[in-house]
């Protein structure tokens, strides 16, 4: 399946990037859980660039999930005759430990984001030396699901004072489904396909 694309210009220097790179499969590696990674747009001084880089603002969100997948988890056990379905049937197993493990890989991402909130990484080159993107990229789709017209993000190119504008692209891009593992500092150390 393809996905529609964005470009980010500068309105002085002509600088253009995309934020279709946040669009990849991130996670963090802990011994042996796959902790979810999530990234946002930001500028990062080492590269010099609009990069992905750590979004640790998510923990309402992750607290629900858990909350919601612990509901799921009750209702698959809160009767007896549900009990006993799920010694009988090794599906059923197969869920409830799947969900488990979706609970301690989410509880560790509570515990990340506690631990880094505010020491946030580029995804690239492991900077911590970042400035938030702060403007507004988001367009409409038409009828064949791309990106249409422009409008200015309000972030200014830091070093040359130009503004990012977004534009809708007629390109469509299909992504590989490389799963980029990271170490709980934020740097890249595997990838998967």
């Amino acid at each position: 399946m393809s996905v529609p694309h964005i470009n980010l210009t500068c309105n002085r220097c002509d600088a253009s990037w995309s934020p279709l790179q946040l669009n990849k499969r991130r996670v963090y590696l802990d011994g042996s859980v796959e902790v979810p990674l999530h990234s946002t747009l930001g500028w990062c001084e080492e590269c010099a660039a609009l990069r992905p880089v750590e979004h640790f603002e998510d923990a309402a969100w992750t607290q629900q999930e858990i909350d919601a997948i612990q509901a799921e988890l009750q209702s698959l056990s809160d009767t007896r005759v549900k009990r006993f379905a799920l010694r009988l049937l090794p599906g059923k197993r197969a869920t409830v430990d799947w969900l488990a493990r979706q609970i301690s890989s989410l509880q560790r991402r509570l515990a990340l984001i506690a631990e880094r909130r505010g020491d946030e990484a580029c995804l690239v080159c492991g900077s911590r030396q970042l400035q938030s993107f702060n403007g507004d990229y988001s367009l409409e789709m038409d009828d064949t699901f791309s990106y249409v017209g422009s409008k200015p993000t309000g972030f200014l190119h830091p070093g040359c004072g130009g503004e990012f504008i977004a534009t809708g692209s007629d390109v469509r891009f299909i992504l590989s489904r490389t799963t980029y593992c990271y170490d709980l500092e934020g740097r890249l150390i595997d990838e998967r396909r």
